[in-house]
């Protein structure tokens, strides 16, 4: 008997994995907004897993700068929804995680002329994108999506001196295109 369910299990994984694809791809997003903080535009990698028409993981890493500051993204979202709406487009719902890394250097106020240090801060919370896939050309899909989030924000060094743990949220979005292997 554990060798038939062995036997079953890996050909179960076998025609799942024949039919699975990688999709590499730019994607350009916000994260959240409200509460005082938020990552702002981004643009970076993304990569789709599962197949073509039907992704059921996703993950980005995006990257903003500008100002004396950087930032880094992180996320994912599993696909738990899709509704196709006619051949060439998708309705879906996801939901994942996400983890933001500021790092800001000395800020000047050139109203007041006053500077006060940088500092270090680490946004993280879960996500919910809904959005929309356009399947074009062949393995090509690109997506718009609204992505509401929630999650903590700890800041450390003078730029977080009032704030330095904060829970917030808001609605970023995104937008991207991928080729599938």
């Amino acid at each position: 008997m554990k060798k038939l369910l062995m036997i079953a299990t890996l050909a179960l994984a076998g025609v799942t994995s024949a039919h699975a694809g990688i999709g590499l791809g730019a994607v350009f997003g916000s994260g959240t907004s409200w509460g005082g903080w938020g990552f702002g535009w981004g643009v970076g990698l993304s990569i789709g897993l599962g197949e073509y028409d039907r992704v059921d993981w996703e993950f980005a890493i995006r990257f903003a700068g500008g100002s004396r500051a950087f930032y880094i993204n992180l996320d994912s979202a599993w696909h738990f929804f899709q509704l196709d709406i006619v051949e060439f487009m998708a309705f879906y719902i996801g939901v994942g995680p996400y983890v933001n890394l500021s790092f800001i250097s000395g800020i000047k106020n050139h109203v007041t002329n006053d500077s006060y240090g940088g500092g270090f801060g680490l946004d993280f919370g879960g996500r919910l994108p809904l959005g929309l896939r356009f399947f074009f050309a062949d393995r090509f899909d690109a997506w718009i999506a609204i992505v509401p989030q929630i999650g903590l924000r700890l800041g450390f060094g003078d730029f977080y001196a009032n704030s330095r743990v904060r829970v917030g949220g808001g609605i970023g979005g995104e937008i991207g295109i991928r080729y599938w292997f």
